[in-house]
């Protein structure tokens, strides 16, 4: 922008207008000023030294903004001479391009420069392919209202099947309206827990512009009940961390979506074509958002099989629709039977950073007569080479199959590191009446406690059988 200490040196990596001379947008909502020519080798290297600044000084994490590019005229140039195109390109023909462009310089170099770092990157703009640079884009700036939460079931559906793995929205919506519905906000919450990305977001910027209207995203600016009713909700996504994480490496290894639609595995069902409003969260969890203010039932598709309620354990048979009561405290949300759910029981701690992949883990188990099996991975959440190095990450199948009188639990790392000795909490449903237990034989004493059962398993990655009797 002019006016600005770095506009005189950044005239050479400027788009430019039809005469080759710095374009200028007069009318960006910022002010006066050139958009970088990111197709130019040189605007790259020179726009990267503000991130290396930065990052050297603490930054984590970078929100790359209005990478449409938000104002594109069409009478404005760009360079691609070092792609082999000897004539200026106008910014129609790149248009989709640019904010690829910006991921790719950012990726690049940030890999060369933080080997041993990840890349945290924000943004709402890209490209095919673009998620090998690490994006992790939102649906835009989009209406705090019901239709606005209504129309990111689609768009999350579409985006994540077209291999863009990361996306998700601003929950509770963003655009300047009046109002501060706080059951949408609620809504949107329970919904945005069970997304790739949990990000509230709002506007709190009304001192500084006539207009705009103050409407913080944090849920410790809402009244009760929806405080309180946000604050579980943030529990629950930070308790299923391991959950999430897990999706993330089948995500990586092999391509599978972390939002997966109804017709994901199949379309022999064909009710299952119809249950657009509702998707699966992973292969375990079923996710039925309440897309209706004030309402009391929430109509869903539960595909053939057996579920589980998440709330309650209460066991249902799927291949039919239900309509479920609601209340403002949950949506509804079902296991599939056989699922195990690695989850972080975070009561004790206030922050990732305390989070240790040496720390006990609790895996919940909900026991189905079909055998099943889920492969849990982790590592120290900080290493990008992790995952392609056996040494440094965990790697572990585990198998369950549970009749009348006895549920059989198997684990065995696949990768693990050596000497590592990790507690694994298996539970239960109480519901269940596993009561007893052997682990390889020996006598293991159950937890009980609130709905669930837990036997705590010393897990160093030899391969582990956990026999469960009703007592």
């Amino acid at each position: 922008l002019k006016g600005t200490k770095n506009f005189e040196a950044s005239k050479p990596y400027l788009s430019v207008d039809s005469a080759c001379m710095p374009f200028m947008l007069t009318d960006f909502y910022f002010g006066y000023g050139g958009l970088l020519d990111l197709f130019k080798p040189s605007a790259r290297t020179w726009f990267w030294q503000f991130y290396k600044k930065q990052t050297d000084m603490g930054v984590a994490g970078w929100w790359g903004d209005l990478g449409e590019p938000e104002k594109h005229p069409q009478t404005l140039y760009h360079d691609l001479s070092s792609s082999g195109i000897n004539r200026k390109l106008s910014a129609d023909e790149v248009h989709n391009m640019y904010g690829h462009m910006w991921s790719k310089m950012l990726y690049e170099n940030w890999s060369k420069t933080y080997p041993t770092k990840r890349l945290f990157y924000l943004n709402r703009a890209g490209f095919a392919g673009s998620q090998r640079y690490s994006v992790f884009p939102w649906t835009g700036d989009v209406s705090r209202t019901w239709g606005g939460f209504r129309a990111q079931l689609p768009n999350l559906q579409s985006m994540s099947l077209s291999g863009i793995p990361y996306i998700h929205s601003d929950a509770g919506g963003f655009s300047n309206v009046p109002d501060d519905d706080q059951e949408l906000y609620v809504r949107w919450l329970q919904m945005a827990g069970f997304t790739p990305i949990f990000r509230p977001h709002g506007t709190a910027f009304g001192d500084l512009e006539a207009g705009v209207h103050n409407l913080p995203s944090e849920p410790a600016f809402k009244d009760e009940p929806y405080k309180s009713i946000a604050r579980e909700i943030i529990r629950l996504r930070y308790s299923l961390l391991p959950y999430i994480y897990t999706l993330a490496w089948e995500q990586a290894a092999n391509g599978r979506s972390l939002i997966r639609p109804m017709i994901y595995n199949g379309t022999t069902d064909t009710a299952l074509l119809q249950a657009t409003d509702q998707y699966m969260f992973g292969d375990a969890f079923l996710v039925a958002p309440v897309l209706q203010p004030s309402a009391a039932t929430r109509k869903l598709y539960l595909p053939k099989g057996e579920w589980y309620a998440w709330d309650g354990n209460e066991q249902l048979r799927g291949g039919k629709w239900i309509e479920p009561a609601v209340s403002l405290q949950a949506m509804p949300l079902y296991v599939r039977a056989g699922s195990f759910v690695p989850m972080w029981l975070s009561g004790d701690y206030h922050s990732t950073s305390q989070y240790k992949s040496s720390l006990p883990l609790t895996i919940r188990y909900f026991p189905s007569a079909n055998s099943s099996e889920y492969y849990f991975y982790d590592d120290d959440g900080e290493n990008p080479a992790a995952i392609n190095n056996a040494a440094l990450h965990q790697l572990v199948l585990i198998k369950g199959n549970a009749g009348a009188t006895q549920a059989t639990i198997s684990m065995k790392a696949i990768h693990w590191p050596k000497g590592l000795q990790r507690v694994i909490n298996v539970a239960v449903p109480s519901e269940s009446g596993y009561l007893r237990a052997t682990c390889n034989g020996k006598t293991i004493v159950a937890q009980e406690g609130n709905q669930w059962t837990i036997f705590p398993v010393s897990f160093n990655g030899a391969a582990t059988s956990l026999v469960l009797n009703i007592r």
